[in-house]
């Protein structure tokens, strides 16, 4: 059988007869009327506690899902694991679900080989016990039942750079319960000044209700811009509306003049809610990593922002994990967790695979419409919004373009109208170099990578096109623009490439004549790191499938450094975090369209250097921590085959998967293991992908 006890403050009823005691809701208490079921809940760390006993337990993977109503022969609605060694009885935490519409829901304990766990499985240990009533926010006045927050407090703060970086800026967040007829009813104010106790300017924008959840009520997203700012100037600043409540005060600095100072700029992707490792070293399985959680706020990307040293933040694909899971509680969550930095550090964004879903890609479109983008509008299912799937900007004396390396895969009728977008953006960024002499484009899928096969195949795509008749690729015209860097994620490691060009590299940063592509996806999720299954390529200055981001300074028009500073409290140790792996300087007096006769002579000599005489450029570096070293760094008596890898990576999941008591595992742990033993994994209810 299952039953639920109360985890933080959300009310819950076995039945609608049993009365538990009042329950604390944010700053009042509670108590509700008999029968008055479980209320509406917008916090993600609001959870149920879901234990079981009397299981048979089975050599599969078990779940718990929630079925809504009861009696559903349809999916879940959402689902947490079961420990990865199956016990007879046992509890995990069950993040708060949110529903649209009142009703009886039912939590069953399932095997993950059943298409689903409907009512009539034998698996299924469900039943009338397990039910709960669980009321919509909309439903909650009428029937006489306390409210779980007041209606349009803002949340979930983030900034991006406005039209021009430096005397803009754009500020958006998110309220709930204040969707009326498709329109919000709260007002977009943002109150702002110089001095945190002076917010004498005050500016006004618009919201957007999102209408697009199937199992809660709209919400919506707010967006004001802030023009005629100061360079280098530092702001204060609340927003809210004044008939509802405000935020905190947070504040924020105006890029500096381009020639004022180096800039500091960092990368990364592939970040979850739950083991976002790069924001701080506390940040564990559990899906909140927030202000509370991360106590030494000194190294990550949290103490980066808060050193006011950081200028602007690139995330290259894939959040939350996702924007939609849990009827979109994983995305409020990670929204709340990044806050910290995103409100004060504009937070520029490209998009990934794990928005290609219907609600995740509305979701993200929707939560970054207020990208400075210039290229038009799109369309998803919450409507038309502002096309943040590939656009551009500058940031002092770099320009940034970011492009959807997912329009081949999910759009192909938008292929070439983005290329050709990129195409004029470049043609239009070569005559400004003198101005903003780096071009950087980043993506979430990469061109260059030595992980996995699959990598090999979709690299092929973005470099050559998705027709085979060579149409639309980007590395020739990446390459003939004098684009400088490429940055993507998608893949859970870094790799740092030497200048590359269809497949040649040249081992130098000095005066390059070809793209320096870079994969820096390992921000950290609840996917494994990715595996090297190829051996370190010549191409390949620095790779490691370590947690990381990436910092860059851009000291001036001729040399910007490049850093990726580790991240990983896995097997690498407290001592590592926070420390640089990798650090190199890029030296180019010359920005533009690259000399390809020079670039293939560079890379004959150099070719024939390392045949001739061994000298084949500077060592090339890699930390791979699922190989055998004699290092107390990686696992010991780790082996790339076999029973004892298998040993070794169930003891890596169960030391790290479970963290904090929380139901998130490192959920393709075992495929990556399999990718390299050539077994099959066990099948997983969840959408694979990287």
């Amino acid at each position: 059988m299952l039953a639920f006890t109360l985890a933080t403050t959300v009310l819950l009823f076995a039945s609608e007869e049993q009365i538990l005691a009042p329950s604390t809701l944010g700053d009042m208490t509670a108590t509700p009327a008999k029968g008055c079921p479980i209320i509406y809940s917008y916090k993600q760390n609001h959870t149920f506690n879901v234990s079981w006993s009397n299981v048979q337990t089975s050599p599969s993977k078990d779940y718990i899902g929630l079925w809504c109503p009861y009696n559903s022969t349809g999916e879940y609605i959402a689902y947490v694991w079961a420990p990865d060694t199956p016990v007879a009885s046992g509890s995990v935490p069950f993040p708060f679900p949110t529903v649209k519409n009142t009703s009886i829901c039912e939590f069953r304990y399932c095997r993950a080989d059943d298409d689903y766990c409907g009512p009539a499985k034998p698996a299924n240990f469900g039943g009338a016990s397990n039910q709960v009533t669980m009321i919509a926010a909309k439903d909650a006045t009428a029937q006489g039942c306390p409210q779980h927050q007041a209606v349009g407090i803002p949340e979930q703060v983030h900034i991006g750079l406005g039209p021009d970086a430096e005397t803009s800026m754009n500020i958006a967040w998110v309220t709930f319960g204040d969707v009326v007829d498709n329109k919000t009813t709260t007002q977009s104010i943002v109150q702002y000044g110089t001095s945190a106790d002076s917010l004498s300017s005050q500016a006004s924008g618009n919201a957007y209700p999102f209408t697009a959840d199937t199992n809660r009520d709209p919400w919506s997203n707010h967006v004001v811009s802030l023009t005629g700012l100061t360079p280098g100037a530092t702001y204060y600043y609340k927003v809210g509306d004044p008939s509802k409540g405000w935020s905190k005060v947070f504040n924020f600095h105006t890029l500096p003049p381009t020639d004022a100072r180096p800039q500091v700029h960092l990368a990364f992707g592939d970040m979850g809610s739950s083991y976002a490792f790069s924001l701080c070293e506390e940040c564990s399985g559990d899906p909140v990593c927030d202000w509370d959680t991360c106590r030494n706020k000194s190294v990550g990307i949290f103490g980066e922002a808060l050193t006011n040293n950081v200028d602007m933040a690139v995330h290259t694909g894939d959040y939350a994990y996702n924007f939609d899971t849990n009827g979109g509680l994983i995305g409020d969550q990670f929204m709340r967790n990044v806050e910290v930095f995103a409100s004060k550090v504009p937070y520029m964004v490209s998009i990934g695979n794990h928005e290609d879903g219907e609600n995740a890609l509305a979701q993200f479109t929707e939560r970054f419409r207020h990208m400075p983008t210039t290229s038009g509008t799109t369309k998803t299912a919450n409507g038309v919004a502002p096309n943040n799937w590939y656009y551009s900007w500058d940031a002092g004396l770099v320009h940034y373009i970011a492009i959807s390396t997912e329009i081949p895969y999910k759009f192909p009728e938008l292929v070439q109208k983005q290329w050709e977008w990129v195409q004029a953006d470049l043609i239009a960024a070569n005559k400004n170099r003198e101005k903003v002499p780096w071009i950087v484009i980043h993506g979430h899928r990469g061109m260059y990578c030595s992980c996995d096969n699959s990598c090999i195949s979709e690299n092929a795509v973005m470099r050559f096109g998705p027709y085979k008749n060579g149409t639309y690729g980007f590395e020739k015209l990446f390459y003939d623009q004098g684009v400088d860097m490429y940055l993507c994620g998608h893949y859970h490691n870094y790799e740092r490439n030497w200048p590359t060009y269809m497949n040649k590299s040249v081992p130098s940063n000095n005066q390059p004549e070809a793209p320096i592509y870079i994969v820096t996806g390992a921000a950290g999720c609840p996917e494994l790191h990715e595996p090297f299954t190829w051996p370190q390529p010549a191409r390949a200055a620095y790779r490691s499938n370590t947690f990381s981001y990436s910092r860059m300074t851009i000291l001036n028009a001729s040399h910007l450094r490049f850093q990726q500073v580790v991240t990983d409290p896995t097997f690498f140790g407290k001592d590592m975090y926070g420390t640089v792996i990798d650090d190199v300087t890029i030296v180019n007096n010359k920005h533009g369209p690259f000399n390809l006769t020079r670039f293939l002579a560079q890379e004959k000599a150099s070719s024939e250097r390392c045949q001739l005489h061994n000298d084949c450029g500077p060592e090339k570096k890699s930390i791979d921590h699922w190989k055998t070293a004699a290092s107390d760094r990686a696992p010991p008596g780790w082996k790339f085959k076999g029973d004892e890898s298998e040993d070794r990576l169930k003891s890596f999941v169960s030391r790290f998967g479970g963290t904090k008591g929380n139901m998130a595992k490192w959920e393709d742990a075992n495929i990556a293991f399999f990718h390299r033993t050539g077994k099959e994994a066990d099948p997983l209810p969840r959408e694979d992908g990287n």
